[in-house]
Parts: structure tokens; sequence; C-alpha cells
């Protein structure tokens, strides 16, 4: 191997972008037989004079669902990126069943003994459009369609980072920060054999009655919304005035929902990192912001002295930072794996304290300044 070649390779997180569209032919209609309505030339002039030149809709599928009060959640915002603007509608359901449909439609599925020998296909009578989401009361929906009218060069795509940011920041859905949907795990389609493995077909006779499927359908789910709360009318605008000043969120509360959705997606480590990190964070500006005082330079001291939690709190949040620094250095977490009274939850739950103690402490008038406040450090 040649390492020089490896370390010249382009390393890059840039998107490219590949697009189609449909090309009708008038011609080619009327080889099928088809001909194209007859139109005036006013009903011509008027469709070309109500078409807006710069604007276009753009549909989004997002990654993850937004919680939304559909019900009460009903204005379209306009935010500007400098000299162009976008109008977001409000987040929209999509037919989830239907998007895991189409993956199974004519797929050749092996079959064999010892070796691949032939294929089959799913039979149309089969269960393929699985999905499965947690539920939630008649006023609220899981949404991942979202509607933006964009003028050209508006930077759509980073407007929506920060808006689901926000979105994460004020309702808790920590899920917006997991790069799948975090209710969702593997499906799975199942179905009886024959003696040489091959798939069976249901076995319908006169007589019978009732038939099951051979197949049946399954799909993993995380059914523990944890804190997340719906997004309501009031926070959608509050989310507005933010993206519109290019206020980021808080630092801190993103990164304590960073650690819960690595902890709902067991990447245990993360979530011990994230904690820290988010501990730190809140931590921190409380005390730069609040109490007036400079920051300290290490975790370990910024616990101590703290006043927003209790003593006990402060013991696990100095467990954490002890298992953080054998993580960090490619270790086990050492109290998780000797101290059985210790758990991931018991962290999550210490973070939470500093979490919900750091939003109450906040005085009247000073958010969002505190919100995209950069911490320092103490310097040596």
């Amino acid at each position: 191997m040649n390492n020089k070649e490896n370390l010249d390779i382009p390393i890059s997180r840039e998107w490219e972008e590949y697009m189609v569209k449909a090309s009708f032919s008038e011609a080619k209609a009327a080889e099928s037989g088809l001909s194209w309505p007859e139109r005036t030339e006013e009903e011509i002039r008027t469709y070309r004079a109500n078409v807006r030149r710069d604007f276009e809709c753009q549909l989004f599928v997002l990654q993850t669902p937004i919680l939304v009060k559909t019900d009460e959640v009903k204005e379209i915002i306009t935010i500007k990126d400098g000299d162009k603007v976008v109008r977001f509608y409000p987040p929209f359901p999509l037919n989830e069943g239907q998007e895991t449909t189409g993956a199974f439609e004519d797929v050749s599925i092996p079959e064999g003994s010892g070796e691949v020998s032939r294929t089959g296909r799913i039979p149309s009578e089969a269960v393929t459009g699985a999905r499965m989401e947690y539920g939630v009361g008649p006023d609220a929906a899981w949404c991942r369609g979202l509607r933006a009218d964009a003028q050209a060069g508006a930077a759509v795509q980073n407007m929506i980072k920060l808006l689901l940011d926000q979105i994460c920041q004020y309702t808790h859905q920590w899920w917006l920060r997991a790069p799948h949907n975090s209710f969702l795990g593997m499906k799975r389609f199942g179905a009886a054999v024959g003696n040489d493995f091959r798939l069976l077909e249901t076995l319908r006779y006169h007589g019978a009655g009732k038939v099951d499927s051979t197949w049946y359908a399954a799909v993993l789910h995380q059914p523990n919304l944890g804190i997340g709360s719906p997004l309501s009318r009031g926070t959608w605008l509050l989310v507005s005035d933010h993206v519109s000043n290019k206020r980021p969120a808080d630092g801190g509360i993103l990164g304590f929902h960073d650690a819960f959705a690595d902890y709902m997606a067991g990447r245990d480590e993360k979530c011990i990192l994230n904690l820290c990190i988010a501990a730190e964070i809140l931590i921190s500006k409380h005390r730069m912001a609040v109490l007036r005082k400079p920051p300290n330079e290490s975790l370990e001291k910024l616990i101590k002295t703290t006043p927003l939690v209790d003593n006990a709190t402060k013991d696990d949040l100095t467990k954490l930072a002890i298992d953080r620094d054998h993580v960090a250095h490619g270790r086990p977490p050492y109290i998780l794996t000797h101290n059985t009274a210790y758990t991931l939850e018991r962290y999550i739950r210490a973070a939470l304290k500093v979490l919900r103690a750091y939003l109450t402490s906040i005085p009247g008038g000073r958010w969002p300044d505190i919100m995209t406040m950069k911490v320092g450090r103490k310097r040596q």
C-alpha cells in the first residue's frame, strides 16, 4: 500500500445532486393514439403570465420525523437568506407504509439448498407495507414532509438544518439529532419454506374456510418518546424568528439530545462523551452568564462548584466524568463496568437535571443571548 497516495485521496462531505424531469412529446402521444387538448391563445398567455419565475416549490422528505400539533400549526413562515427569501410551510405527514411497499416490488429472492440455484418472488398477497411509529394523540402527527418555496440561490438545506436544531432545542425531540428515524429498526419479512428451502405459496383449497398467508411482516421500533413534546404554534413562530436571524441553537442543549439519540441507538461510548460535552457547556454558560464568574479549567471543577444541582447529582456527574476519561482513551467505562449501582440511565438523569436547572436559571430577557453565547476557557 502506498501511504502517500492514500493521503492524497480527496476528502469532502459535499453532496452532488442528480436531477430528473419528465419531458412530454405531442408527436409521441399521437403515435399512441392520444391527442393533446386544444387551448386558446388567451389560455396559453394566462397560464404563462401566472408562472412565477423567481420562486419554485421544493418538497423534502426529512430523515427523521417532527412531532407536530397539526391542528394548530398553520402559519407559513418567511425566512430571509441574505437577499433571498424562503417560505416554509408547516411539516406534514407522508404515506410511510407506501414508502416501504415499493422497495420489494419485482425483487428476486435467492433460493437453493447448498448454493443459489433459483430465485423466488414475494407474492402479491404478502404484507410489504410494514411501518410503525409511536402513537400520538388525535391533535398531533408524525411529519416527515416539508414544503419550501425558495428563490433561486437560497441555501434551503442549511436553513432546514438550523430549523430542525431550533425545533429540537424547544421541543426536546431528541430524535431530530439522530442520522436516521430512531423509532424504526430493521424490517423483517418471514415466509414458510419447504424441505428444499423453496419459498412456499399459500395453499388455498375448497373446504379450507380460512387460510393464513405463508408470509408475515414485522418491524422493530422504539416506543419511548423520552422528554419530547409536539411542535406547537408558538414554538413554530419562535423558531422562525431564530432562523431568520441565523441564531444557532444552544450547543449544550443539543449536546444532551445528541447523547439521548446515541443512547437510543445503543452507542453507549458516544452517549457518555456527549453527556459530558453537554454538562460542561451548560454549567460553563451558567457560570459565565448567571454567576458572572470565569469558567473553571476542567469539567471536574465545574461539577464541584456549580449550584445548579445537589451533591448527589454532582457525585453522579463526577462518576460520569471518570467514565468519559476512560472512553476517551479507548478503554471501557470503569464505573459502569465495576459498579452495578451505576447505569447509563442514571448518568442521563443526572445530565437532565443539569439541563432543566440551567433552563430554569436563565434570567428574564437574557435569552437568546445566552443561547448563542460562546463558552470560554480560563487562561493558564
